[in-house]
């Protein structure tokens, strides 16, 4: 696959811009259609001031026998060592390796779409409130990372939480062990963490990074390669290896799905567009899609858009890319996974 010319990549992106500056414009026209169609944390575990130590024998001659735990709500299972003590605490499961108090404690949470914006610079400041050291954070796929960081008082403790998440849960697998005891511990971590399989139906793919929006409480997926912008109202992803591109443009309006024809739509998408041809459009309470062609001066494109509504907002995701460039299903699996929290928020009941 081909590097594009700077220039055009370059000359893409002015038409991107263009053409949601055309959108700002032309928002007035869904305006008209709509007046007419009216987290008590468990500390460290201790179970006694001194931290005994492991004989060489117990981690480097024997081997570790495990026990597989699972939970059937959230569907994953792993391995703890059967010498682990199991306590149960506030609706969360802990297991203690009581001669070296080490624990990894099981924290399972409802989706919160905001842990998809995680970085190295909000935990580290998150960590920093609660009076620990930040000390790495790894992102490992699409959902999941690991992060690690230090309690620096009395004896120093090692902290390191592998999150993963589904859109629906969250889990957590936080391990916990005095810093002394690290080379002797770190076989049982290994087994444990190696061992986790979720099996979930609402999964994230690995190819495609979910983008939420905080301030419009909105989330949908995005080629997790591509770079991505953002600016007011709009965001743009754009491919590295070639000219494919995806904008994703929100409008106030609480204009009908059903309402919208294909002149309207054909309005808003041909901006910017030479030679621009609609192909084929669907409208339903759900979405409003089309496919479409284009051309500039050197190369011709297809298009796929996609809109929906949460009864506020417009949400307006075009692909725009050329034949053969991504993969065909590429556009339908990112917007598979849009999905507004407005409507959510609205129903929840005041404190």
């Amino acid at each position: 696959m081909r590097l594009p010319n700077k220039y055009d990549l370059k000359s893409h992106e002015r038409e991107i811009y263009s053409f949601l500056v055309g959108l700002v414009l032309l928002s007035i026209v869904f305006a008209i259609f709509s007046q007419s169609s009216s987290k008590k944390k468990l500390g460290v575990y201790s179970n006694s001031d001194k931290v005994e130590t492991f004989s060489e024998a117990t981690t480097e001659t024997k081997p570790i026998n495990t026990t597989q735990y699972e939970d059937t709500k959230a569907g994953f299972a792993l391995n703890i060592p059967s010498d682990w003590k199991r306590i149960n605490q506030d609706g969360t499961t802990m297991f203690v390796h009581q001669p070296s108090a080490s624990s990894v404690t099981i924290k399972i949470s409802d989706y919160d779409p905001s842990v998809n914006n995680t970085t190295s610079e909000s935990l580290s400041e998150s960590i920093a409130g609660q009076g620990k050291t930040f000390v790495n954070f790894v992102k490992n796929s699409t959902s999941n990372y690991q992060v690690s960081y230090q309690d620096l008082s009395d004896n120093t403790y090692d902290y390191v939480d592998d999150v993963y998440w589904s859109r629906d849960y969250v889990v957590t697998l936080q391990c916990v062990f005095n810093d002394q005891n690290y080379k002797k511990i770190l076989p049982y971590y290994d087994k444990i963490l190696s061992s986790f399989q979720w099996t979930t139906k609402n999964t994230i793919p690995e190819d495609i990074s979910l983008q939420y929006i905080q301030s419009l409480n909105f989330e949908t997926g995005i080629p997790s390669s591509w770079s991505v912008s953002q600016a007011d109202n709009a965001i743009v992803a754009m491919s590295q290896d070639n000219n494919a591109s995806e904008t994703i443009t929100i409008l106030n309006s609480a204009t009908s799905l059903t309402n919208i024809t294909a002149t309207d739509f054909s309005s808003v998408l041909k901006n910017g567009k030479n030679n621009f041809i609609l192909g084929d459009f669907s409208a339903s309470s759900d979405k409003v899609t089309a496919s479409y062609s284009w051309s500039d001066n050197t190369q011709n494109y297809i298009g796929k858009a996609y809109c929906y509504s949460d009864g506020k907002q417009l949400y307006l995701i075009c692909f725009d890319y050329i034949e053969d460039s991504i993969s065909e299903d590429l556009p339908d699996n990112c917007c598979k996974l849009f999905r507004s929290f407005t409507e959510i928020i609205r129903e929840s009941p005041r404190l």
